[in-house]
């Protein structure tokens, strides 16, 4: 009774199975007829079934049908189609030829790719399909062999499970097979239902028996394992490859934004100078070249900053030493010739000649118009910046990590910078349209970044899934008898499985809060670099501008010291010490930020050497002061060696900074207390209020006011105070105002901190 149930059962999966598979194939035929594509394709992002897919699938479908209905010629006719269509598109496939089936029922005129022809995996579904339909439909087969005939089945249903896969996870790389078409969407789905319904009908064809049940499905796991792990391979390696390929299109992407913004701020540089001659008139020639030469030198990409007249003849040059023969050129016909000097003068805004040779290297001149608007707009000429082309991508790109990258940079289709190499498939681009000018910014991988990008995943997968495969066949030999042996160890079995369960839960939770505790390590490390890399990131966007603000405050002191009155030298005074202190405490921030975490590995350093390091490092200071400075023996410690220098930077600097009347005497001992390492600084300077003790070790903490002649951030001790806790010391100080001080800190005896 029970296996009539199953083989009614088992008759209704074949009959279900195949009755979707046909009417798949019917939706979709009909699609391609009226051009629906939203059956053609589901979704506009997914791949086109075609019309030969719909088919095979219509016959797959009728075939499951008739094997229902006992119908096995039909049974057998469609597996021949359907097997014939499959193992056709292969041949064309492997040996790159075209046999015409691919548009032979519909001409495809909406497929760029392989227009009408299956795609791979789907051809392979299909010629499976095609050898598990005659196999069923042979009676000595299907009596003798039934356990093989499931293992088409299986194969069937791992490709549509490995496709569909990829559908939802948003990889629809599952379905492709190196350069070939992916599987559509709705083929992956149907191959899921002609599996199922293959294994059905293997499975009712067994002779019977619950023995045989674990053999046989023991044998099609093992074979779906195998298959799927062959896609799952294809995959790895399709995903590793499409990595690789967004890694090369963001650097191409930030490559060409940084090489926009760069060209854009040096010709901005030269139309702020332009801006000023319109606004002030012209300026004096010595006035002009001195402020020329200040950009040249500012910003080091320039050859030469050119005045050139309204007849077009260069006038003033800077710098002026090795370009005098600049002076009086005629332009018209130069660097860019009239293209660039009309355009510029009709936009009335910035042009960029195309590159040009001279003596030998490639330059391009930046040409911006002067007009004057309180003299009816009159034409005064032009600001003229020839750039050196090697050097400013030079500027442009050292700041760039491009170690594993191959750099070629082109205009008007010649290259006119590269890095070395010949581009090749992995080459990516990104055009520039700035000011008139077209560059071309091209990157492609070094091949030793493609053998770091590359990893053993793929390879592990293929291992890893045929040795399943292998031992999942191994548990279907041994399955009869481990059947057996399970009855008469049931009882037992149930008790085992409790407490396998109970430990089970335990492991999951432990698991749990590990998994917790590293994904919050992880983020904390993630969060460090962040910060380090704003830290960077906010100091270098800080100190330019006030690098051009003490540049410029300079200037003015240089030029007009005397010609104001008192109070303007005064205020330029006070403005440029401003500029200076506020650049100071950015670079002791940035150093604050630097030893806010180690990363580095513990290794062992003799303190002597650093002490030694650090003398040599402040020896301007201590000749100035006469400080002397004496030590103890010095032990050798686990530390960071470049953090430990700060450390000893600082304390001994400040020892020599903050001194009395007297020359600083200075001496550095350390004892061993066990576990650890007592470190002492003292000196004779001017000591410290007990009550400061601790609030010198705060950020911006200082006990001496602006207009004092101890000078500093009140970051130094703070920064000491960071080194020794990252090692797991301590750091304190023993003083009295006018009598000294003596700095004491700890670092561990041990190997490892």
């Amino acid at each position: 009774m029970q296996r009539n149930d199953a083989r009614t059962w088992l008759d209704a999966a074949v009959f279900s199975t195949g009755g979707f598979s046909a009417i798949l194939g019917a939706v979709v035929i009909a699609g391609w007829f009226t051009r629906n594509m939203t059956l053609l394709r589901i979704l506009p992002s997914f791949e086109t079934m075609r019309f030969n897919t719909a088919l095979g699938f219509g016959f797959a479908g009728i075939g499951l049908i008739a094997s229902a209905f006992k119908r096995t010629r039909v049974f057998r006719a469609c597996g021949l189609a359907v097997g014939l269509l499959g193992a056709l598109t292969i041949i064309e496939y492997a040996f790159g030829i075209n046999l015409g089936i691919d548009q032979l029922f519909i001409k495809d005129a909406i497929s760029t790719t392989y227009p009408g022809r299956l795609a791979l995996p789907t051809a392979i579904g299909f010629a499976f399909t095609g050898v598990a339909f005659i196999l069923l439909g042979t009676s000595r087969w299907t009596k003798r062999h039934h356990i093989f005939l499931g293992i088409p089945g299986s194969v069937i249903i791992a490709i549509g499970m490995v496709g569909l896969i990829g559908f939802i996870s948003g990889h629809t790389e599952v379905g492709t097979w190196g350069d070939f078409i992916s599987m559509a969407f709705h083929a992956a789905v149907g191959f899921l239902a002609v599996g199922i319904g293959l294994i059905a009908l293997a499975w009712r064809h067994a002779p019977g028996g619950e023995r045989l049940f674990f053999q046989w499905l023991s044998v099609i796991v093992g074979v779906s394992v195998l298959t799927g792990t062959i896609l799952l391979w294809r995959v790895a390696v399709a995903l590793e490859r499409a990595n690789v390929e967004k890694m090369i299109l963001l650097k191409t992407a930030t490559l060409r934004g940084n090489v926009n913004d760069r060209i854009s701020s040096y010709i901005h540089a030269l139309v702020r100078m332009a801006n000023r001659w319109e606004m002030r008139g012209k300026p004096e020639k010595l006035e002009w070249q001195s402020d020329a030469g200040l950009y040249v030198k500012h910003y080091g990409v320039y050859r030469s900053i050119m005045w050139v007249d309204p007849t077009l003849h260069a006038r003033w040059v800077a710098p002026l030493k090795g370009n005098e023969s600049e002076v009086g050129r005629y332009m018209g016909m130069e660097l860019g010739g009239p293209t660039a000097l009309e355009a510029a003068r009709e936009k009335r805004d910035a042009w960029i000649s195309s590159p040009v040779a001279e003596n030998g290297e490639d330059v391009i001149a930046a040409y911006i118009p002067i007009f004057i608007p309180i003299v009816n707009n009159r034409f005064d000429g032009f600001i003229v910046g020839v750039f050196d082309v090697r050097r400013l991508f030079d500027a442009i790109l050292k700041d760039e990590d491009l170690s594993g990258y191959n750099v070629a940079i082109s205009s008007n289709g010649a290259v006119i910078y590269g890095s070395g190499g010949k581009p090749d498939e992995w080459a990516k681009e990104a055009r520039i349209n700035l000011y008139g000018a077209d560059f071309t910014v091209r990157i492609w991988p070094k091949e030793r970044f493609l053998a770091g990008a590359r990893s053993v995943l793929p390879d592990v997968i293929l291992a890893s899934g045929i040795l399943a495969a292998f031992l999942l066949a191994l548990v279907g030999h041994f399955g009869e008898k481990a059947y057996e042996r399970a009855r008469t160890a049931e009882e037992a079995r149930m008790n085992l499985e409790g407490e396998i369960a109970a430990r089970r839960r335990a492991e999951e939770e432990l698991q749990h809060n590990y998994a917790i505790i590293e994904r919050n390590a992880a983020e904390l490390k993630r969060s460090n670099a962040e910060l380090e890399q704003f830290a960077s990131v906010v100091s270098h966007d800080l100190q330019e501008p006030l690098r051009v603000i003490s540049g410029y405050l300079q200037l003015l002191s240089r030029r007009y010291r005397g010609k104001l009155d008192e109070s303007a030298d005064e205020f330029i005074a006070f403005s440029v010490d401003g500029a200076t202190r506020m650049q100071n405490i950015i670079n002791d921030l940035l150093a604050y930020s630097r030893v806010g975490s180690r990363t580095k590995i513990l290794v062992s350093v003799d303190t002597s050497e650093i002490l030694d390091l650090t003398k040599k490092n402040l020896g301007r200071l201590i000749h100035e002061s006469n400080a002397v400075i004496t030590s103890g023996p010095l032990p050798s410690v686990t530390a960071d060696a470049a953090q430990l220098e700060h450390l000893f930077l600082n304390l001994v600097g400040n020892a020599v900074k903050y001194r009395g009347n007297e020359p600083p005497a200075i001496h550095v001992s350390a004892a061993n207390l066990e576990n650890e390492w007592l470190f002492s600084v003292k000196d004779n300077g001017i000591g410290i209020d007990p009550a400061y003790s601790e609030k010198i070790f705060e950020m911006f903490q200082r006990l001496h006011g602006k207009g004092s002649k101890y000078t500093g951030t009140g970051i130094g001790l703070a920064i000491c105070k960071k080194v020794v806790e990252n090692h797991g010391g301590r750091i304190w100080v023993e003083s009295e105002a006018g009598n000294g001080s003596i700095f004491f800190f700890t670092l561990p005896a041990n190997e490892k901190i």
